[in-house]
């Protein structure tokens, strides 16, 4: 399996980009979301990574 890793404020912390993330999503403007979509699935798969 193939890993996409972005850098999408790596460097806050994992609270400041979950923050980011959840603000994103909430945006009804689809590239916004889709931003925060990125985020929370990088978020995500450095969770699991880290477990």
């Amino acid at each position: 399996m193939k890993w996409l890793v972005l850098k999408l404020s790596q460097n806050r912390c994992l609270f400041d980009q979950s923050n980011v993330a959840h603000t994103l999503l909430q945006s009804t403007q689809p590239t916004v979301h889709a931003i925060g979509a990125a985020m929370k699935e990088n978020l995500e798969i450095s969770e699991q990574l880290l477990d």
